[in-house]
């Protein structure tokens, strides 16, 4: 049978047409320590965790992420052929480019965490020169979504466990004067998961860990406040909320 272009484009149509590569959003969850860290005050805090509202209209690139199963190589009867038989999953390290901004927001977004990780500023007046953080406290959850041509979401991915392990070098050239700065995020992440994606979703509420995280930043910022005004500490429930003095 003879290739018929009308047919090839009526299965396209059918399956809601092809998806572009350039219409994605990443949203990173600010990691726990950004807000119990004593390292920084509050307003350097809610800064950080504010910047991570914005950071998903700075991001040039992202790559969904893959999954490799690791194979070793045995033969079925003893001899003859070798044939491969997975033993395990392993996820390669996804990669982000950020657009670096005059502000330097973005840039000090990624390289705070990194060194909340391990601070490697000799010139840093706390004693945590070195040290090693606990996972618990800089891990967090990357969400990567995929829209089609009409804003759709087609494709929602999440990097459970996620936290950066490199920064890549930024070169500049004098020369170049058309391009805009790139900041290489490298991150890594224990599992990742294809969420169910409602039909017609045109909006999620994963960022709302964002403007949460960012009110328990500013509700402890209030009862320190509240503190130092009567000099009484604020009893709390069992979930940090105030309930009275």
């Amino acid at each position: 049978m003879a290739f018929n272009v009308e047919n090839f484009v009526a299965r396209v149509n059918e399956a809601g047409g092809l998806v572009q590569n350039n219409k994605f959003r990443l949203l990173i969850t600010p990691p726990p320590i950004f807000k119990s860290s004593q390292n920084y005050n509050d307003e350097i805090k809610a800064n950080l965790v504010d910047g991570a509202r914005t950071l998903e209209y700075f991001c040039s690139s992202a790559t969904i992420p893959g999954v490799n199963l690791n194979t070793h190589e045995v033969r079925r009867y003893g001899y003859g052929p070798m044939e491969k038989r997975p033993y395990s999953v392993s996820f390669a390290d996804a990669t982000f480019n950020i657009y670096f901004d005059s502000r330097r927001k973005n840039y000090d977004f990624f390289q705070t965490w990194v060194s909340s990780i391990m601070d490697y500023d000799v010139n840093n007046s706390t004693n945590s020169k070195f040290l090693l953080e606990y996972k618990s406290e800089y891990k967090s959850t990357i969400d990567l979504l995929v829209h089609d041509n009409s804003g759709f979401i087609v494709g929602h991915y999440v990097m459970d466990e996620a936290f950066p392990i490199s920064i890549g070098d930024i070169p500049l050239n004098w020369g170049d004067t058309n391009s805009i700065i790139k900041i290489p995020v490298t991150f890594t992440f224990f599992t990742w998961r294809n969420e169910n994606v409602q039909n017609n979703a045109r909006f999620e509420t994963v960022s709302s860990r964002i403007p949460n995280l960012v009110g328990e930043i500013v509700k402890q910022t209030q009862q320190k406040q509240d503190t130092a005004d009567t000099g009484v500490m604020p009893s709390v429930d069992i979930m940090g909320n105030a309930t009275g003095f």
